[in-house]
C-alpha cells in the first residue's frame, strides 16, 4: 500500500491542485468581467455618438434658420429701399403680406425645432436613466462576483486543510 504521498515527503512548496470546475470558474469569471467592460464602453460610446448626432443636427438647423433668416432680411431691405422711391401701395402690401407669410412659415419651424430638441432630451435622459440603471446592475454583478470569490477561496483553504490534516494522520507516531 504505497501511495504517492508515502513515497514522496511532504515539502511546504508543494502545489495544491485546484478542484475540479475551478478552470471553468476563472473562465467564467473572466468572460462575466470582459463583459461588464464591453457593456461600459458600449454605453458610453453609444451615449457620446446620441449626444454629438443631436448636437451636430441642432447646430446644423439653427445654422440653416439663421441664413435664411438673414436671406430674408436683406431681401426685404433691399426690397424696402426699392419700394421706398417708387411709391406703389399694392406691392408694399404684397411684399408685407409675403413677409407675414415667411415669418409665421419660420415660426412654425421654430415651434418643431423646439419641439425635437425637447424630445430629443427626454431621449437623452432615459438613456442615462437606463446607463445608471445598468451601472447598478453592474455593481451588483460585481458584489456577488466578489461574493463568489471569497467562497471559492473559503473552499480551497478547507480543501487545504482537510488535505493538511489527512498527511498528519498518515504520518506513523513513535
Amino acid at each position: 500500500m504505497t501511495s504517492e504521498s508515502e513515497s514522496d515527503p511532504p515539502d511546504s512548496d508543494s502545489h495544491v491542485s485546484e478542484p475540479l470546475g475551478m478552470a471553468s470558474v476563472r473562465e467564467e469569471y473572466s468572460k462575466l468581467s470582459n463583459a461588464i467592460g464591453e457593456l461600459g464602453t458600449k454605453l458610453s460610446g453609444v451615449l457620446g455618438k446620441q449626444q454629438s448626432d443631436f448636437l451636430g443636427a441642432y447646430e446644423t438647423h439653427l445654422h440653416k434658420i439663421r441664413t435664411e433668416f438673414q436671406t430674408v432680411r436683406s431681401d426685404m431691405e433691399e426690397r424696402e429701399k426699392s419700394l421706398a422711391g417708387n411709391g406703389r401701395v399694392n406691392e408694399l402690401e404684397q411684399e408685407r403680406d409675403w413677409y407675414k407669410k415667411e415669418a409665421l412659415h419660420l415660426d412654425k419651424l421654430l415651434i418643431r425645432s423646439k419641439k425635437r430638441v425637447k424630445e430629443t432630451t427626454e431621449r437623452m435622459e432615459e438613456i442615462e436613466e437606463d446607463r445608471n440603471w445598468l451601472s447598478k446592475q453592474v455593481k451588483v454583478v460585481m458584489k456577488e462576483k466578489n461574493a463568489l470569490q471569497q467562497q471559492i477561496r473559503e473552499i480551497m483553504s478547507s480543501q487545504e486543510n482537510s488535505a493538511e490534516h489527512e498527511e498528519f494522520e498518515d504520518v506513523p507516531m513513535e
